[in-house]
């Protein structure tokens, strides 16, 4: 205890508090760039991705069925639309487009230590009032005829799954996968009306 007091009263506790600041960051980089190395040096057959699904078997279940039940037409909605398309070579699009990223995700109760964990319980609020409004608008503008639901994947699913619930007439469901990870829906929505409300 005297070691550490007198390290501090000499100075030492700045730099002590320096090293460890660096030490710290030396930590995060590596961390990122053994990802970064792991993501470019991986193969058709040795893949790794940053976001990992629990079980690929469900989501590569949902790619076959795509392919044998709709048109090359059609566009997928979908939380990872690049995975569908490569997979599938179908249209894809996020499901829900971040018109405006400060407004949904930078609510007053948001704190710096919990941004990347968990959405405040505003940003939640503030994406489903978006959503609600301007959901039938939005899907038809941009030819959406399937959406396929990523069980409680992030803060923008949640707020849809609520949508799901309160307008069956618009999701028709078609497909659930074998452990009910996802969900593929047919949407069925009236003709583009600007400024939609509810």
């Amino acid at each position: 205890m005297h070691f550490l007091q007198n390290l501090l009263r000499a100075g030492h506790g700045k730099r002590l508090a320096d090293a460890l600041v660096w030490a710290a960051c030396a930590l995060l980089a590596i961390l990122f760039l053994s990802e970064d190395v792991r993501i470019v040096s991986s193969t058709k057959q040795d893949f790794y991705m940053r976001e990992t699904v629990a079980d690929l078997s469900e989501i590569q279940e949902i790619e076959r069925w795509l392919l044998a039940n709709v048109s090359r037409a059609d566009v997928v909605a979908s939380d990872r639309p690049a995975g569908l398309f490569l997979a599938t070579g179908l249209r894809g699009q996020y499901f829900w487009p971040d018109t405006d990223p400060y407004a949904l995700y930078y609510g007053a109760d948001r704190r710096w230590w919990q941004f990347y964990w968990w959405p405040g319980q505003q940003e939640i609020q503030n994406i489903y009032a978006q959503m609600r409004s301007q959901f039938a608008g939005t899907y038809s503008k941009a030819g959406i005829s399937y959406y396929v639901e990523h069980v409680g994947a992030n803060a923008q699913s949640a707020a849809l799954a609520k949508l799901i619930v309160e307008r069956p007439q618009s999701f028709v469901l078609c497909h659930t996968s074998p452990k009910a990870g996802y969900r593929v829906y047919r949407m069925n929505l009236p003709v583009p009306v600007s400024g939609e409300r509810r």
